[in-house]
Formats: structure tokens, C-alpha cells, sequence
């Protein structure tokens, strides 16, 4: 799996460029960040964010998350909201958890965007 993070207009091919216009997703395609995520294409959302609950009965799973928390205390994790625009929106949730944060879709107990 290659993940491809941070990368700006001008570092998508030509053809990436006309799916992000074509897609109609994006208002200013040239002022998101973008990421490629199991060969899928994701805008990077600064305005909105996602959080992610992990139950603390995986913390032998997720150590990074779970650093410094209490051994009774579920992880929260929290970035920007990754928008598809290659893929289907409900296949790229279970993708950017477990391609993008390392974190199997079923170990998740709670899952929001935009706060």
C-alpha cells in the first residue's frame, strides 16, 4: 500500500487535475492539499475535521493512539476530513481508516465529521 501525503495542485498529473474539476467537489481545487490513499484520490478538508473513537479494549492494537491515556480510557483520535474524488464516499470512510489511519473500520465505536 502507498500513501501519498501533502501534495499541492501542481504536484497532481494533468489527468488528476480534470477528475478534481469534473468531480464539482471542490469550490477552489487549487488552494486544498491532496492525498492518494490505496491509489485513490483525497482532498484534504482543513475546514472540517473527523474524530474517531477507538475502545480502549484495543490498546494492544493502536499503542500510538493510546499513549498517555489511562488504561480505562478510549482514544480519540482527530484530523482533517479527507473528501474522495475517485471513489465512492462510503467505500472511502472504511478506506482512510484503515489505509490512511492504520485503524480496522469494525475496532471503531464512534466516527463524526465536522465539528
Amino acid at each position: 500500500m502507498t500513501i501519498t501525503k501533502g501534495l499541492n495542485w501542481n504536484d497532481l498529473s494533468s489527468d488528476e487535475q480534470v477528475l478534481v474539476n469534473s468531480s464539482g467537489r471542490l469550490d477552489n481545487p487549487k488552494e486544498f492539499n491532496y492525498h492518494r490513499v490505496a491509489g485513490q484520490l483525497y482532498a484534504c478538508d482543513e475546514d472540517n475535521a473527523y474524530q474517531i473513537t477507538v475502545p480502549a479494549k484495543y490498546s494492544d492494537e493502536y499503542e500510538d493512539e493510546f499513549f498517555g491515556a489511562d488504561g480505562d480510557e478510549d482514544a480519540i483520535v482527530c484530523g482533517a476530513c479527507l473528501l474522495p474524488i475517485t471513489t465512492d464516499a462510503e467505500l472511502a470512510e472504511a478506506v482512510v481508516c484503515t489505509e490512511y489511519l492504520g485503524i480496522k473500520h469494525e475496532h471503531i465505536s464512534d466516527f463524526s465529521i465536522g465539528f
